[in-house]
């Protein structure tokens, strides 16, 4: 059936939405008519690398030396770095007892957000948790969200709610434009991942232009919805009786070194430009000292040298 138009913006080349493309954007993959075939058939590759792995954790390389205290703090709570990486990245150093994907060696992406392997993860792994580059959680807590990602059964997913638990949701009840679920921390499941899927809700941008988006009325509808990752999640909870267990931004907020609300960050970009073209190894050297963030989280035993 016939769906909803996609649009390009003003001045909006091939090559920016390619870049969109790798960071998780359905409109990007709509607009250039972009294989959803050759999406799935590189994860399908996904699933031999990561056999027999137990307790599977995100990493993704944005930078290598938060990539190295991110899965040195994965092991100490007893699960597998699964290490991914940005293309761009000036190296992926790996850990002993960790295990280093190339998520983008069959699509050659300019780049890669990690929300390309959640987004597909019934295509390989029963569960995977992940979290972003840039956050680092205090031993207690990453035991604690630990035994709840462990403990999570099939069909569900954790996802981090945004904000103050009851202000947000008073705030979206008002006006739900930046209305989503967020990706800083959290876990998912095969049975969870392929409901999304066949839904054609998303981890990705523009969920409405998800290849399983049904039809125009249902696109319409979506298309209302906010455009950001994780939106389509929220949906698939809200709409499709998806199953959704929370980790509130609030009780983990002070672990993610972003610059979301910082007016002194220095972008690796103008700004203006599209985060696409954002260069996060620049962004987090130029901003964020490693052991300064790790001294703040009470986890400087892990920078020592094995």
């Amino acid at each position: 059936m016939q769906k909803g138009a996609a649009e390009r913006k003003p001045g909006e080349t091939d090559d920016e939405l390619l870049h969109k493309v790798g960071t998780g954007n359905w409109r990007a993959v709509r607009l250039l008519d972009y294989p959803v075939d050759r999406i799935l058939e590189a994860a399908g590759a996904w699933k031999a690398q990561a056999a027999g792995i137990v307790k599977p954790w995100l990493v993704w390389c944005a930078h290598p030396d938060w990539a190295v205290l991110q899965q040195k703090l994965v092991l100490s709570a007893g699960w597998t770095p699964i290490v991914g990486f940005d293309p761009r990245v000036s190296h992926v150093p790996i850990v002993p007892g960790s295990l280093r994907i190339d998520f983008n060696e069959q699509l050659q992406l300019p780049l890669m957000y990690p929300h390309f392997p959640v987004e597909l993860a019934f295509m390989w792994i029963d569960k995977i948790a992940f979290w972003h580059s840039d956050f680092l959680l205090a031993h207690d807590m990453m035991e604690r969200v630990a035994t709840q990602f462990e403990s999570l059964p099939q069909g569900e997913c954790f996802v981090t709610h945004p904000g103050h638990p009851i202000r947000t949701r008073l705030k979206w009840l008002l006006n739900a434009k930046d209305a989503r679920y967020w990706e800083l921390l959290g876990c998912t499941t095969k049975e969870a991942s392929k409901s999304q899927w066949d839904n054609g809700t998303s981890w990705w941008m523009n969920f409405q232009d998800h290849p399983n988006c049904p039809d125009k009325v249902e696109y319409e509808r979506r298309a209302k919805c906010y455009y950001d990752h994780g939106s389509g999640i929220r949906y698939w909870h809200q709409k499709c009786g998806g199953r959704v267990r929370f980790i509130y931004e609030t009780e983990i907020a002070h672990g993610h070194f972003t610059k979301i609300g910082n007016p002194d960050f220095k972008r690796s970009i103008p700004a203006g430009q599209s985060d696409s073209l954002r260069l996060m190894e620049q962004d987090m050297s130029r901003n964020f000292g490693l052991v300064e963030a790790a001294k703040k989280m009470r986890i400087e035993d892990l920078l020592s040298s094995d």
